[in-house]
């Protein structure tokens, strides 16, 4: 056995799995690949390496002769071994004098997650440079393996490939492949280039470059990414290839050029920044002369979160549309398609141990024209507020504050400025089965308003104390289900609020609604959101909650809840004008369980007082057999209130296989109470180990227009190199959840 004090060394041709790490399609866990459809790969154990063999690279054969003092020659199982790293061959040459290798016949190399093979190399352990010929290599955390007809390792950093070729299909598969004529790699850029590259799929060659840049690790680099392709009812055939700018370590830019067939092309670019203290993007789109429209139309994205002193954060996102049907029209899904108001805000917030303040300036664009300009929402320019946060403390009185400044700006509406004051003490009383808090609050709102009219006061306000006591039980007991110990609590809660009558007609409303009654709406002592109603009361509001909780780790299994508020006087204070007079609320009630690792449900109820009947339901039931099995059921149904419209749809989506390699896709989101389909998806999916393709037939309301659109979406990935096509995994994360 023979050691050398040299470094041994392939690094250079291990940045080779980098090659398409850059291109690698993000998969999210309900969409991520199955890797069951591809072989194992056995890549032997990892060698050990002690402290005292580090650096060290040991020689072992066979047989050994020695030719003069420099040249061991080496017969059968040659191997040379150096920190985890293999070098196997029929025979090996070592020269001391050259610290060189020669080895032939079954040339392996190996580490971990990593094999070579070829006819012969010949290493200079000195220089780190060397050459291996008829070369083909594995990766087994890629799945992907390759060849070249010969590497040549230049120094430490530097290592061409000659004739290279790269796929992740299965060893005699070449469903797809990538072969390049000549590769360079190096380490100390952290680039690559390939000559004379061409992509087939199924044989047929898709694509070829003369020349491509390509980075080989995770610093980023200047290029074109896969362009997507499809086709819409509104904008004809859409086409857009990005074009991606690595412009500084913390300074990027992606130009998106978008051709619609129906509308022109409109040039989109997206620049992001990130910095010690902050980091944020600018998007930009510009759609010069719209051929349907006329007009020129654009958007302007700015966002940005910073966090510049310990803290102290800021935030900032500006949105800008050049016409109300921009998102209608240029949107890419639902969602944005649906946007209503656009947000335009810069906000800084400072916490403290025991108080936090924050800041704001905020206003909206609002970008649908059939709301009224009296409903669109107040600007507020400046909104100030400050909070204390002390930790509560058993049987010692705890004291907190709450208070806000806000100046309500409206160009159709009666404008002002708010202060809104809470201060509050309470009493924890808390023992190990139950708790006693009662709390007394007082608050105090003032306006200063831009009234002209005679007999309008300027400065009303209002002042009034708020009693509440908040208490509650803890009961629990062991018992058994689906074959589990588990512990059942019960947790009886009674929370009683008593707010006098005070006159509020003559303030405004710039921010006040009322929200919608579910159970956590039992526990507020307020029934409107915002400071400027207030309402009068005197109730208790009355719940029962049971969960149960695994005996041994103490996760929820399942939880129910029950609730109803009772009155002992009327609501005098309405955003109506009329007089609440019901003894009761309406019964509220919610659920949750987890019925299997497969299984689990959701149900939201409200009874009405008034009908005896359910006003509000709400159901959910997700069947999730496997990682990429899934059927959700969905029913949601809601009576038209003062504040919200009615509601009443059904939403059915799945992801599910129908064959080793086949999943159908589909959605359908139906509106009974319009009798019209908001959103139709129905595809198919199949996959093999080293690609897939999706086709995707989307068919959705636009309610402005209560018309339809049509879309017919393609996909192809090759796995571990490019998507191709149009991306679909957001689409789908969110019209078919449960991942």
């Amino acid at each position: 056995m023979l050691t050398a004090g040299r470094r041994a060394c392939l690094v250079a041709f291990l940045l080779a799995p980098n090659l398409a790490a850059a291109a690698e399609p993000s998969a999210r866990s309900l969409l991520a690949t199955d890797t069951s459809l591809c072989h194992h790969v056995d890549m032997g154990v990892p060698l050990a390496v002690s402290p005292s063999e580090a650096g060290v690279t040991t020689f072992s054969a066979d047989n050994a002769q020695t030719s003069g003092q420099d040249i061991v020659i080496m017969h059968g199982n040659a191997e040379a071994v150096h920190d985890g790293q293999l070098l196997r061959s029929d025979r090996a040459t070592y020269d001391r004098s050259a610290d060189t290798v020669q080895a032939e016949g079954n040339v392996q190399y190996r580490r971990e997650g990593l094999s070579i093979t070829g006819d012969r190399a010949d290493l200079n352990l000195g220089t780190d440079s060397g050459r291996l010929d008829n070369a083909k290599f594995s990766l087994a955390e890629r799945h992907a393996r390759g060849s070249a007809g010969t590497v040549l390792m230049l120094d430490r950093n530097v290592t061409v490939l000659n004739r290279a070729t790269y796929t992740t299909c299965n060893p005699g598969n070449e469903d797809w492949i990538l072969r390049a004529g000549r590769v360079r790699l190096d380490q100390s850029t952290g680039t690559g280039t390939a000559t004379n590259v061409s992509v087939s799929f199924m044989g047929v060659p898709f694509l070829y470059s003369p020349w491509l840049s390509f980075p080989i690790d995770n610093r980023r680099k200047t290029g074109f990414l896969p362009p997507t392709v499809g086709q819409s009812s509104d904008n004809g055939v859409e086409l857009t290839i990005p074009y991606y700018l690595n412009l500084d370590p913390q300074y990027d830019l992606t130009l998106t050029p978008r051709y619609l067939s129906r509308r022109g092309l409109l040039l989109g670019s997206e620049f992001r920044y990130l910095t010690t203290a902050s980091r944020g993007a600018v998007d930009l789109e510009y759609l010069p002369n719209d051929r349907l429209t006329g007009e020129d139309r654009s958007l302007v994205r700015y966002l940005d979160d910073g966090h510049p002193l310990s803290g102290l954060t800021t935030n900032v996102e500006y949105n800008l549309a050049s016409d109300a049907n921009y998102f209608r029209d240029l949107g890419n899904s639902l969602n944005i398609a649906s946007i209503t108001h656009l947000d335009q805000h810069a906000a800084v917030a400072y916490q403290a141990d025991t108080w936090t303040a924050s800041a704001r300036v905020q206003a909206y664009q609002t970008v649908d024209d059939t709301i009224p300009r009296a409903s669109r929402p107040y600007k507020e320019l400046p909104a100030l507020f400050l909070r204390t946060q002390r930790p509560e403390y058993d049987l010692r009185p705890n004291f907190r504050l709450i208070t806000s400044y806000i100046d309500f700006q409206h160009s159709d509406l009666t404008s002002g400025q708010r202060v809104d004051v809470q201060p509050a003490v309470s009493l924890p009383l808390y023992s190990p089965a139950a708790y006693l808090q009662p709390t007394i609050t007082l608050r105090h709102t003032r306006y200063v308003l831009d009234r002209d009219t005679p007999g309008d006061g300027r400065t009303p306000q209002r002042t009034l104390p708020i009693y509440s006591v908040d208490s509650g039980v803890f009961l629990e007991r062991d018992t058994r289900w689906d074959g589990r110990d588990l512990i059942q609590t019960l947790e009886p809660r009674l929370y009683y609020l008593y707010v006098p009558y005070r006159d509020q007609s003559d303030l405004p409303l710039f921010d006040t609604g009322t929200p919608d009654f579910t159970f956590s709406q039992l526990f507020r002592d307020n029934r409107f959101n915002g400071s400027d109603r207030v309402g009068d009361t005197n109730q208790i509001a009355a719940a029962l909650t049971t969960r149960f909780l695994d005996g041994d780790t103490g996760q929820q299994r399942a939880q129910a809840g029950i609730g109803q508020i009772y009155y002992f006087q009327d609501r005098r204070i309405t955003l109506t004008g009329t007089p609440d007079t019901a003894p009761a609320s309406d019964i509220v009630a919610t659920a949750a369980a987890n019925f299997s690792k497969a299984v689990t449900g959701t149900l939201d109820l409200r009874r009405s007082e008034d009908t005896g009947k359910l006003d509000m339901a709400g159901v959910q039931i997700r069947y999730k057999p496997e990682q990429r099995s899934v059927l959700n059921l969905s029913y949601r149904y809601r009576e038209a209130t003062p504040s919200q419209a009615a509601l009443d749809q059904s939403d059915v989506s799945l992801l599910w296989p129908i064959g080793p390699r086949w999943h159908i896709i589909a959605r359908h989101n139906y509106s009974f109470l319009d009798h019209q389909e908001l959103e139709t998806l129905a595809g198919v999916e199949y996959q093999s180990c080293c690609w897939r393709v999706r086709v995707v037939h989307r068919r959705y309301l636009n309610s402005e227009l209560n018309s339809h659109n049509q879309i017919i979406y393609l996909q192809l990935d090759l796995i571990g190199l490019a998507t191709v096509g149009d991306h679909l995994d957001s689409l789908l994360d969110r019209g078919i959840l449960g991942n």
